[in-house]
């Protein structure tokens, strides 16, 4: 019997956790975004990494956006397309903070091998 938590597991395999950067550069996280999140309501997520030393990249995902993902065909273009211009001109993060929606962009993303 599959469950949900067995299926999860078969779809997203372990992430591999990089070790401590050594360098003084600051730190970095992109935080994607929950279904109907906006760059105001990320706002505590972003101010809770700074305090933690982070420089913190927010991706929301807006209501539109959130009934389109849901869609195969957006799936499709994801997975074709990638992230979007501002998440590929930040370069690497140290992190990345997913939100439950969120989790469908992201897959696609590494699905497309761009993620």
């Amino acid at each position: 019997r599959v469950t949900p938590f067995l299926l999860l597991k078969r779809l997203f395999p372990p992430m591999v956790v990089a070790a401590p950067a050594l360098s003084t550069a600051a730190k970095r996280v992109l935080v994607l975004g929950w279904f109907g999140s906006t760059p105001s309501a990320m706002r505590p997520i972003a101010d809770m990494y700074s305090q933690l030393g982070y420089e913190p990249t927010l991706l929301p995902c807006e209501r539109k956006d959130a009934l389109r993902s849901m869609w195969y065909p957006s799936w499709r273009k994801m997975i074709k397309e990638g992230p979007p211009a501002e998440v590929l001109e930040s370069g690497e993060f140290d992190r990345v903070h997913l939100f439950s929606g969120a989790v469908f962009k992201y897959y696609c993303w590494m699905k497309g091998g761009k993620g």
